[in-house]
């Protein structure tokens, strides 16, 4: 890993399932690797740190990074894990998992980020899928039931998930849900307008549509940091690669990323 990427205001992290990419956001540098067997989903905290999932004799784990870091600085065993996120209020650490596919159990949270975790089960799940804290401590899930996306909310000091009144008829499934300091912005595989939604107590108003690009793009994941929104894209039938775009104006690019991997799992740190 380069001793730039410490440095770096903002850095974008790729993985594959087998290794981690960092790239400067701004020039596109490729600033490090990272070999991480199992490495497929991604998330970072406002320390500018990122949690990592792996796969080792031991079983599954999330691993913590450093910006620019090439050690983990921390390990928490994890079932599965098949995405994450942290609360910027807490610390505490969501970690989704493919669980037993009923539903029990799908949820971790890691309070402080240590330890071991309160688990959570949420039967109208057929599939886990993202999940994203707001400003307050409040976790919502984007996840699937046998016919469509669906959605539900983990309140802050909340003891059970509850259902949010998102209606879709995306059966392609979830690209993302991220919180962008007033509302949640959510994402639709193979689709290019994301929406914008105000949720209170399973509650979800919607607020608007962002449009990614043009009609020919279709969105596979996406993370939003401030202004800056880096997605996973297919420009192309079977040609995938990573472009940040400006936020909330979705449109045109700013940066495409020179991959050489299949992106698995996107997340932007920034330099404190």
């Amino acid at each position: 890993m380069s001793p730039a990427a410490k440095t770096v205001s903002l850095v974008v992290y790729v993985a594959d399932g087998q290794e981690v990419d960092a790239y400067a956001y701004k020039t596109h540098a490729l600033l490090g690797q990272l070999a991480i067997e199992g490495a497929n989903t991604l998330c970072s905290d406002k320390f500018g740190n990122i949690w990592t999932s792996a796969t080792n004799r031991n079983g599954s784990q999330m691993l913590e990074y450093a910006t620019g870091g090439t050690q983990p600085i921390a390990e928490l065993f994890s079932y599965q894990p098949i995405a994450c996120a942290v609360d910027p209020k807490s610390g505490d650490l969501a970690v989704l998992t493919s669980g037993d596919g009923s539903g029990k159990q799908n949820l971790e949270i890691y309070h402080l980020a240590q330890g071991l975790p309160k688990t959570y089960s949420y039967r109208a799940f057929r599939r886990w899928s993202y999940c994203a804290y707001d400003g307050n401590g409040n976790l919502m899930i984007q996840g699937e039931n046998n016919v469509t996306t669906i959605y539900a909310e983990l309140e802050s000091g909340g003891e059970k998930l509850i259902p949010v009144d998102i209606s879709t008829s995306y059966q392609d499934g979830g690209a993302g849900i991220q919180w962008d300091g007033k509302y949640f912005l959510v994402g639709y595989r193979q689709y290019n307008t994301m929406y914008r939604y105000s949720v209170h107590n399973g509650q979800a108003t919607p607020i608007d549509q962002i449009q990614i690009q043009d009609g020919t793009l279709r969105l596979y994941e996406f993370w939003l940091h401030h202004d800056t929104l880096v997605a996973d894209v297919e420009f192309t039938y079977e040609n995938n690669t990573v472009a940040g775009f400006p936020y909330p104006a979705g449109s045109p690019e700013e940066h495409v990323y020179p991959l050489d991997i299949y992106p698995y799992a996107i997340t932007v740190t920034a330099k404190q």
